[in-house]
């Protein structure tokens, strides 16, 4: 008894006067705090509405991230699709404010749609390769937006549209088969830049696509 006594004593007085203690209590607390800041389910707030064959969704997040590893061996360690097709690649974004919204009209087997991204202080980093396909992209800006249509008809679906970016710097190049979706995407910027996305895939695939959702 008198042992569990010492050691409890021994730890609060550690805790409350050795310094280095502290420090690495105020650094665990720094780290903890960004974690949570940068995770979308922490700092989102989401809505959606639908009244008859109209339909939107939106959501602000302050404070963003996504990460994907994608492989086509080891399932355990890195996500797989149920595609055959060779794809390996990473894709990481990070942002302080991160907004998105569609709003549309339709059916589940015809729609149409407007879809749009802003983000405030992002970070892209976004490397694949496919069969038939690859994939490049580094970015950093200020502010970064996507505006694109969405059409689905005859179970497909074709997104296509612009990008701009102000106070920023990076470039994008994707061309070719991804999970069985064709992705054509250009971006360019040095201070102000732009480009356009154009993208067609089939309806309900493998949600586990290295592309970004956001």
């Amino acid at each position: 008894m008198n042992i569990i006594v010492k050691t409890i004593r021994c730890i609060v007085r550690e805790g409350l006067y050795n310094p280095s203690v502290r420090w690495l209590k105020r650094a665990k607390n720094v780290i903890n705090a960004v974690v949570n800041f940068f995770n979308p389910k922490t700092n989102t707030i989401k809505d959606s509405f639908q009244k008859r064959v109209v339909k939107g969704s939106g959501s602000v997040s302050g404070g963003y991230s996504e990460f994907m590893l994608r492989g086509q061996k080891d399932r355990k360690i890195i996500p797989k699709s149920d595609s055959t097709e060779f794809l390996v690649g990473v894709f990481t974004k990070a942002s302080i404010i991160n907004a998105t919204g569609k709003i549309g009209c339709g059916s589940n087997q015809k729609s149409f749609s407007l879809k749009s991204v802003v983000d405030v202080l992002v970070t892209t980093v976004q490397l694949a390769l496919s069969t038939v396909g690859i994939c490049f992209k580094v970015r950093a800006a200020m502010i970064s937006g996507r505006a694109t249509l969405e059409f689905k008809i005859f179970n497909t679906q074709i997104e296509f549209g612009i990008t701009g970016d102000i106070f920023s710097i990076g470039t994008e190049i994707t061309i070719g088969s991804f999970d069985g979706a064709f992705d054509l995407r250009i971006n360019a910027s040095c201070g102000i830049g732009g480009g356009f996305v154009f993208r067609v895939k089939p309806c309900c695939k493998n949600k586990n696509s290295l592309k970004q959702a956001r």
